[in-house]
């Protein structure tokens, strides 16, 4: 009995890191597009970067929910990582806001995440974790990996 609700606890606190690392890396996409959006002319761009937008929104409202439903709640961003980045969009936009260049940055900010949720993924997935919060880091590696392929029509 002691032991099934110490593997309780302990896949609970496991599925929250999860979970958070997924919220995160959404709002961290999400943030870093905010930033992005006002330096961008191309129409087309503009659409996908807005749906993108969206997509980072709705994975981080699933990870909120779930971690809601475990008891637990959503950390936000610290605010010195969303000045850290909006800084360094905008230095990188300064001198060259093409849309080339734009998109090779959503790109490069997209692999990162990739990387970030393999990790989660591969930390997590021979633990005690639901189903359900590693089918949320797969759509999301699938999801950002469709991006750097939407991406790559504007290099």
């Amino acid at each position: 009995m002691q032991s099934t609700i110490k593997e309780e606890n302990q896949s609970a606190q496991m599925t929250s890191a999860l979970l958070e690392g997924i919220y995160k890396n959404a709002k961290m996409g999400s943030q870093a597009l905010l930033s992005l959006l006002p330096k961008v002319a191309d129409s087309e761009l503009r659409r996908d970067l807005t749906a993108q937008l969206d997509g980072y929104e709705g994975y981080a409202n699933q990870a909120e929910s779930y971690l809601c439903e475990l008891g637990e709640q959503a950390k936000e961003i610290g605010l010195l990582q969303k000045m850290t980045a909006k800084a360094g969009i905008g230095i990188n936009t300064l001198m060259d806001s093409d849309t080339s260049h734009l998109a090779e940055m959503v790109i490069e900010g997209s692999n990162m995440n990739v990387t970030e949720s393999v990790k989660l993924l591969r930390e997590y997935e021979n633990c005690h974790v639901p189903e359900k919060a590693l089918r949320l880091c797969r759509d999301m590696i699938d999801f950002e990996q469709k991006n750097v392929e939407i991406m790559q029509r504007y290099l």
